[in-house]
């Protein structure tokens, strides 16, 4: 990937990113002081909290939202705060830390006693408890979150859309290493897209793959759900960090989408195409091609990184030859004429360019690949039963 094609396709983050996430920022403090009926002194980081949005799309949040803004009475204010606690027995607290409950999704009463204590009340009497710091992805501003929030639980669906319970406390143990690598990666590779995301990226969570899959969600804006297999690598969370992190920050840019759309975004794709059995709106494929944009330019340039194993510079390949095949499909489904505007197609020229300057530099060892059984989250177990790993590779 050429300098000047990867800074040109950050410069549309840099353009329309940061100014639409301190829209959000203060769209998200009006609904607070609607709620809290009084004028809430917090950060625009505090706002872009994916507890807080998420709290403010909750029929039945259950908790005091000034919990989740940095802000809990003082001990000589007589009221208390509800909080909830999560599988992991933690309650958190954002920007101020956390502390260890008791029964998953009890909730409970508290307020600050100090700098880093809370006076917790309950049916038998008050206990205090000491804030700890809240495990973060080092250089970022993600939490790197042990289990599902409860008030994130109502966003795991499986494919038909029901609710689904998944495993996340032994998911988010086992892969925390790799995430951190994969966040390293991804500065030392694509270091411009790489501030992006750790700017906008705010909660890491990983769930057991099977039934649901990587998702990101507006009403949990900044929060990246990775679906993780057993034997996943920091390869992996690589893609599903830009993946999923690249959804975040297209919801960011697009948060007026008639400048870029000059048909309705929800228009439904299989109206376009014709194809009976799509399912997704003209919105989310173009939310699809330009996550894959971005993920084929991080693979491209991963693959150009000095000090990958065979091993992973192999699986780096296989996923770049999967998303760059639907990058085909998909471009061709939305480059249609009437469907966006000049700002629109300019963001859909630098998704062509990323996938037709990979394609030209890469067409041989690309082509020689077989993708042939991959499921819709790539596999590297199937990937490698068809592609034996040449150790003798560089």
């Amino acid at each position: 990937m050429s300098p000047d094609l990867e800074t040109s396709f950050v410069d549309l983050l840099d353009e329309w990113v940061p100014p639409n996430q301190a829209f959000l920022a203060r769209s998200a403090g009006q609904l607070v002081n609607g709620w809290a009926h009084a004028e809430v002194a917090c950060s625009s980081h505090a706002l872009l909290e994916p507890l807080v949005l998420a709290w403010l799309t909750s029929p039945t949040p259950h908790v005091n939202l000034n919990s989740l803004l940095g802000s809990l009475p003082p001990d000589q204010d007589s009221n208390c705060v509800s909080v909830i606690v999560d599988d992991d027995g933690v309650v958190e607290l954002p920007g101020l830390g956390q502390f260890d409950g008791n029964l998953a999704d009890e909730v409970l009463n508290l307020r600050r006693l100090g700098h880093n204590r809370v006076l917790i009340r309950g049916d038998k009497g008050e206990t205090e408890a000491a804030l700890r710091p809240i495990p973060m992805v080092p250089g970022t501003r993600a939490v790197l979150a042990g289990s599902a929030h409860p008030l994130l639980k109502r966003f795991y669906c499986a494919n038909a859309g029901e609710s689904a319970i998944v495993e996340t406390l032994i998911e988010t143990r086992r892969h925390s290493r790799s995430i951190i690598e994969a966040f390293s990666l991804l500065a030392r590779t694509v270091p411009l897209l790489h501030a992006h995301l750790a700017d906008a990226v705010r909660r890491v969570t990983v769930h057991r793959a099977g039934h649901v899959h990587s998702f990101a969600t507006p009403a949990a804006h900044g929060a990246v759900f990775l679906a993780a297999a057993e034997d996943d690598t920091d390869i992996g969370f690589v893609e599903d960090l830009v993946h999923q992190g690249g959804h975040v920050l297209c919801t960011a840019m697009t948060v007026d989408r008639e400048v870029f759309f000059t048909v309705p975004a929800e228009t439904p794709l299989a109206d376009i195409t014709g194809i009976v059995d799509e399912t997704r709106s003209l919105y989310e494929a173009f939310h699809g091609v330009f996550t894959e944009a971005a993920m084929i330019l991080t693979l491209n340039r991963l693959l150009d990184l000095d000090g990958l194993t065979p091993r992973q510079a192999h699986e780096s390949r296989g996923r770049l030859g999967l998303i760059g095949s639907r990058a085909v499909a998909d471009l061709a489904n939305v480059c249609r004429p009437g469907l966006f505007t000049d700002e629109g197609l300019r963001i859909l020229k630098y998704c062509r360019l990323a996938l037709i300057e990979t394609i030209d530099r890469r067409r041989e060892e690309l082509a020689a690949l077989d993708l042939t059984g991959q499921p819709y989250a790539f596999s590297y177990a199937a990937f490698v039963a068809r592609n034996p790993l040449d150790h003798d590779l560089p």
